[in-house]
């Protein structure tokens, strides 16, 4: 399975299961881009939700090194290329301590790709969910963070908005504008 796929089986599972609207996908307008970001207003999971699809171990270990290169170049040391030294082994590398988005943040991937342990010991904010079949299982669920960056989360809505306004013309056209459903059921209108 692709990136690509993992993605979109990533924003299924935010339009459904999480009950998220809006849901976006890839945009590059901040510091991060998550592979899937939704809102939600559900009691449960209020809040936004990020998912990051691996589709290999390395490609987990990759974050966890980009992660480390943007901590020091928050203290002044700039990686080339953005990524940690080659040289530094996993074992170096610590969890990072910087807000990132997202007050829940889950890893999505094919099982066996990512172990509930890898993630436990080197992302413990974050859940780990597997794509088994067609359907999607909670291997490790993501605890509530309080470190959220949401002023990036803001830029990313914002930048968002603005694709779609000159994308689609006037805000008019939105499926987001007029009645709409509350979590608990009710209607209520924008």
């Amino acid at each position: 399975m692709t990136h690509e796929q993992l993605c979109e089986r990533a924003r299924l599972w935010l339009r459904g299961t999480r009950r998220c609207k809006p849901v976006f996908s890839r945009l590059a307008s901040c510091r991060e881009i998550p592979d899937a970001i939704g809102w939600s207003s559900a009691y449960k999971w209020h809040g936004s939700t990020v998912i990051e699809c691996k589709t290999s171990m390395s490609d987990f270990h990759a974050d966890r090194r980009k992660a480390v290169a943007l901590r020091h170049k928050l203290h002044g040391y700039l990686y080339r290329g953005n990524a940690a030294p080659r040289y530094m082994r996993d074992e170096d590398l610590e969890p990072v301590a910087i807000p990132l988005m997202g007050d829940f943040r889950f890893f999505f991937c094919l099982p066996d790709v990512i172990s509930a342990e890898a993630v436990e010991k080197y992302r413990p904010d974050h859940g780990l969910l597997y794509l088994a079949g067609r359907s999607v299982r909670t291997i490790r669920p993501a605890p509530r963070r309080t470190d959220v960056d949401k002023d990036s989360e803001i830029r990313y809505l914002r930048f968002a908005i603005i694709n779609r306004k000159l994308a689609y013309g006037e805000m008019a056209e939105w499926d987001i504008v007029g009645p709409t459903e509350c979590s608990d059921g009710r209607s209520v209108s924008n």
